[in-house]
């Protein structure tokens, strides 16, 4: 089976982890790698707020940054 990786460039985990895991039972036949610009990312997280809002935002992100 072949596979192609798609990550963020913001995520080194994907790229190095994720990697040694596909090759391991199948062929990564590519990675593609997406690069995300301020602006992009702006309307993306206030088209999510409008969408659930901002309590539940918050509730979506907070994992992200808890250590």
């Amino acid at each position: 089976m072949r596979t192609v990786l798609i990550c963020h460039d913001q995520h080194p985990l994907d790229r190095d982890g994720l990697v040694d895991w596909l090759a391991s039972f199948s062929v990564l036949a590519g990675i593609v790698v997406l690069k995300e610009h301020s602006a992009r990312k702006r309307k993306r997280i206030r088209r999510e707020i409008l969408r659930v809002g901002l309590l539940r935002f918050f509730n979506v992100i907070a994992p992200r940054y808890y250590d």
